[in-house]
């Protein structure tokens, strides 16, 4: 069976100090309490999911935070604090021996890469993702067992995608080093 890793999402919750001018109109809500990270099966087939909090983050308080499957037309849901910080892997399913997300000491929201149509949502609104099967369309440079990796990742220097990314750059996902892009969310942190 080919495995295709669908997305890895690391994520924070919490107050964050923002500069003068970076949020339109200058001020910031304070965040809730608690936020519920729900992970939607919309597939045909099912997905499994690894979830794990970062080093001396909080831990969730609700939901199941260990790997799990979702069927096709399922859904799971994450209830984490205020101050949580961890990783949300997604995978075509059935992953044999799977294993949780590995812990980090990251502080962004950031999709590490996808191979299959995913997008994250707040509120109903879709925030960042691509719906496109990139699979049906190009060739993968650099396919590791299913799941492509970008040959441009640790390349600070890239502003444009590869052919394989290139359906979705800009409404999944951005390189470092571009200016703003009106499709994304700012990034309070400015990174």
């Amino acid at each position: 069976m080919l495995i295709r890793t669908i997305v890895v999402l690391t994520l924070i919750t919490g107050t964050t100090p923002v500069a003068k001018g970076a949020v339109p109109g200058g001020r910031i809500h304070p965040p809730p309490e608690y936020l519920t990270i729900a992970i939607i099966n919309y597939r045909s087939g099912p997905v499994s999911t690894s979830h794990a909090s970062n080093i001396g983050a909080p831990t969730p308080i609700w939901g199941d935070s260990t790997s799990g499957t979702i069927p096709s037309g399922g859904a799971a849901a994450l209830v984490v604090p205020t101050g949580w910080a961890g990783n949300v892997a997604i995978f075509d399913a059935p992953i044999p021996g799977a294993t949780a997300a590995p812990a980090t000491d990251s502080s962004l929201i950031e999709a590490n890469g996808f191979s299959g149509p995913i997008t994250c949502a707040c509120s109903g609104v879709v925030v960042t993702g691509c719906n496109i099967q990139l699979w049906g369309l190009n060739a993968c440079p650099k396919d590791n067992g299913g799941a492509c990796v970008n040959p441009l990742r640790a390349d600070k220097t890239a502003t444009t995608a590869v052919p394989f990314f290139a359906p979705c750059q800009g409404a999944a996902y951005t390189f470092r080093d571009c200016p703003p892009n009106p499709k994304q969310p700012l990034n309070p942190r400015g990174g």
